[in-house]
C-alpha cells in the first residue's frame, strides 16, 4: 500500500497542535501567574497560585484539544474518496 497510514496522519497532525498549545502555554502561564498575584494582592486572605494548577489547565486542555483534533481527523482519514467523487 503506498502512502502514510492513518496512525501516521494523526500523528503528524496531532504533533502541529501540541507544539502550538505548548508554545502558548509558554507565552501565557507566567503573564498570567503575574495578573493573577496582583489581582489577588488586593484582598484580605491572600493564597500563592502554584505552577500546579497551570499544570493541571494545561493538561486539561491539551486532552480536549486531542480528542477534538482526533476525533474530526479520524473520521476524515477513514472516509472512502471514492464516496466523495460519486457525489460530486
Amino acid at each position: 500500500m503506498l502512502g502514510a497510514s492513518a496512525s501516521d496522519i494523526l500523528a503528524i497532525f496531532s504533533s502541529e497542535y501540541v507544539k502550538l498549545l505548548v508554545l502558548s502555554f509558554v507565552i501565557a502561564t507566567p503573564v498570567s501567574w503575574y495578573l493573577l498575584n496582583i489581582w489577588l494582592g488586593g484582598f484580605a486572605y491572600r493564597i500563592e497560585i502554584g505552577l500546579g494548577i497551570f499544570l493541571l489547565t494545561f493538561a486539561a486542555v491539551l486532552l480536549a484539544a486531542f480528542g477534538a483534533i482526533s476525533s474530526r481527523l479520524w473520521k476524515v482519514i477513514t472516509t472512502n474518496p471514492v464516496e466523495s467523487l460519486r457525489s460530486e
